[in-house]
């Protein structure tokens, strides 16, 4: 709990701390929880009826109700215990129940909700784990009470109170999953990568990227899937690229075609024979491609309309570009010190800039560009603002 001496959960509930015993005070400040527990933490499960969160109280830890102070103790602490002991027993408090060497889903009280017939459950998606905020506000959408069942060498997937889908899958690509997970379809693309940016920046990078679909294979073949372990587009391709946080993704069939995919409209936006591709890139919900037959850079947007083109020459070089906004495409060269990065219009034409920059980012709902200088040691020296026609606004 470090030094923090409250927290809240909701508009009406808060989590505080007195003369060092925590208890839980309602939106009147009137005691709802008695302060009598040695911690409270912000780690919670959800079993089929209520949420609970994570407890010491006498040696013990558990699970407390804080809507009405039940507590359900499930390991005794020794006196002698460390901290590191007391984190093992807070890793055991689990709905994964054990019975016979088969596993299922509890409760709360540890009665089985879907019976102990499965090889091995494990969570998918991990209460307690950091929150992401946009705009100051906390993302809503998540995927607690997700869990992956194995049977007879296949996966499958289930909520707290059913199975959604029996083990069919060979792999789920999803490593990545937390409980708090970015709308897609109602956040700009420029905030999603800001705060991917800053997750990197502050070492945050268990929030899942892969939202709201995910990889998956059936008897060979790559597909999506989504959190219920439903079909989004069909398992017929012989690769498959991770969504990350874009809605286009990638996947090459058996014949060799490279196909470019937008999960939302379930749709097959571009696609072209895997020889032809010289390179691609996806930024902001758009492809930039150079294919080999025609010596040609096409811009694509999400729903596969060719947004701009133009020939390769002998000064782009098939540089791999990346669509920035719709007046510039960019090239970044790391290298392990440094980024060095040059801007294009959408003719292929490089635009002179006065200085070497690390790092450069579209302005939402305009089509000025941010660039920023930094010295050798990562730290920033300044800023500069340029226009669509590259014309310096601010310096």
């Amino acid at each position: 709990m470090g030094e923090k001496k409250y927290f809240t959960i909701d508009d009406n509930l808060c989590i505080a701390n007195k003369d060092s015993k925590w208890g839980v005070l309602n939106s009147n400040l009137e005691t709802i929880v008695p302060f009598e527990y040695e911690d409270i933490a912000g780690t919670y499960i959800n079993d089929k009826n209520k949420t609970y969160y994570m407890a010491e109280k006498n040696y013990s830890c558990g699970l407390l109700d804080i809507n009405n102070g039940e507590y359900i103790e499930k390991f005794k602490f020794s006196p002698k215990d460390t901290d590191e002991d007391k984190y093992n027993y807070y890793s055991k408090i689990s709905l994964i129940g054990e019975k016979d060497g088969k596993f299922g889903i509890t409760d709360a009280y540890g009665n089985f909700v879907i019976p102990p017939v499965y090889d091995k459950i494990e969570s998918w998606g991990f209460d307690g784990m950091p929150d992401f905020s946009l705009n100051g506000k906390f993302q809503d959408i998540d995927i607690e009470n997700r869990f992956l069942i194995y049977k007879d060498g296949k996966i499958g997937v289930s909520d707290n109170k059913s199975v959604l889908r029996e083990p069919i899958f060979d792999s789920i690509d999803a490593d990545t999953c937390s409980n708090k997970l970015l709308d897609w379809e109602n956040t700009d693309e420029e905030e999603l990568n800001q705060i991917f940016m800053r997750s990197i920046k502050e070492g945050y990078t268990d929030y899942n990227r892969s939202y709201p679909y995910f990889k998956a294979v059936v008897d060979g073949k790559y597909g999506y899937i989504d959190i219920n372990g439903n079909t989004i587009f069909d398992f017929k391709y012989a690769d498959a690229n991770n969504p990350d946080y874009r809605k286009l993704t990638v996947a090459k069939t058996f014949d060799e075609t490279v196909e470019f995919i937008n999960l939302i409209t379930k749709k097959v936006i571009f696609s072209v024979p895997q020889k032809n591709i010289t390179g691609y890139s996806i930024t902001h919900n758009h492809i930039c491609i150079l294919t080999y037959d025609d010596n040609l850079y096409r811009i694509i947007d999400e729903n596969g309309n060719v947004f701009a083109s133009f020939k390769n020459s002998k000064s782009l070089n098939g540089r791999k570009l990346s669509y920035l906004n719709n007046s510039f495409l960019v090239e970044c060269k790391k290298s392990f010190k440094s980024c060095k990065l040059s801007l294009f219009n959408m003719s292929g034409k490089k635009i002179k800039l006065d200085n070497n920059y690390s790092w450069i980012q579209s302005v939402s709902g305009t089509s000025n560009i941010v660039l920023q200088k930094s010295d050798n040691s990562g730290n920033t020296e300044y800023y500069d603002i340029i226009n669509n026609k590259g014309e310096y606004l601010f310096s």
